[in-house]
């Protein structure tokens, strides 16, 4: 993974640069997520002028017109031998599983190396079996517009 923009400016043309490739594909892209939620200074002030809806950090989306944070926090499974066993905060009951439980929006962040172990896409095959018989599937731009029309 590339190292973080240290600049506005070269923030501003790695983004337009993913946003040509994404074009010339004839992709839709609405937001944008940084690698890692690595949404430092320099990334928020060139996302300001770039025609994106939204970018979000770990615990949330955030809409580039207003600032406003949506709750959305982030389960995620990690690559240190057992990634399955870490997706989700435990025991249930707990401050951070509430979180999860409560969110209007829940968002799975699968890495490509979890999927590499059995029983790590066993887990990740599970959870959304569960999630989808709990919860109804959105994108991000979705999610971000149910809650502006919750707020309004």
């Amino acid at each position: 993974m590339a190292a973080p923009p240290t600049s506005e400016r070269e923030a501003h043309l790695r983004l337009r640069a993913g946003l040509r490739q994404f074009m010339d594909l004839d992709w839709p892209v609405e937001g944008f997520i940084a690698p890692g939620w690595h949404l430092g200074p320099a990334l928020r002030a060139a996302l300001q002028h770039l025609p994106f809806r939204y970018t979000g950090d770990r615990e949330g989306l955030i809409a580039l017109d207003d600032g406003r944070m949506r709750p959305a926090p982030t389960a995620v499974g990690i690559d240190l031998g057992a990634p399955w066993q870490a997706a989700f905060p435990k025991p249930r009951g707990s401050t951070a599983a509430a979180r999860f439980d409560e969110a209007p929006c829940l968002r799975l962040a699968v890495h490509p190396m979890d999927l590499c172990h059995p029983d790590g896409r066993a887990f990740w095959f599970r959870t959304l079996d569960r999630m989808l018989s709990q919860r109804r599937p959105a994108t991000l731009s979705e999610c971000l517009g149910e809650a502006r029309d919750s707020a309004g």
